[in-house]
């Protein structure tokens, strides 16, 4: 039974993960569409710069540390689950992969910082 749930909890998660995040920028989307939609109904001059703005990505500037964090966590406790039960040993390996992206987002936020300081 353990295996099973281990299983499942392994691509099962991820795709939780995913279509949270798509569904979260799908609302965003529709947002953006009913704001845009109600300005035009209102009248209101909608110019290409405007519009243009409205497309851009804005990246804030701790998304790096904080994917950093969140990664390192969760391939920290997939690492230690692994360690801890030995049944599990699957989990050692698989909590190495985030764990090593999550140092190298740490590394790439530390050197961004360290530029524009």
């Amino acid at each position: 039974m353990t295996e099973v749930i281990a299983i499942l909890s392994v691509f099962v998660a991820p795709a939780l993960v995913i279509a949270y995040f798509i569904r979260s920028r799908t609302e965003y989307r529709l947002a953006m569409q009913e704001t845009l939609r109600k300005a035009i109904d209102k009248g209101e001059t909608l110019t290409p710069e405007t519009l243009e703005s409205l497309n851009k990505v804005r990246r804030e500037p701790d998304a790096d540390r904080r994917t950093a964090l969140i990664l390192l966590s969760l391939g920290g406790a997939a690492m230690a689950v692994g360690f801890m039960n030995g049944d599990l040993e699957g989990f050692k390996y698989a909590g190495i992969f985030p764990f090593c992206m999550g140092l190298a987002l740490l590394l790439n936020y530390k050197l961004r910082t360290n530029e524009t300081a």
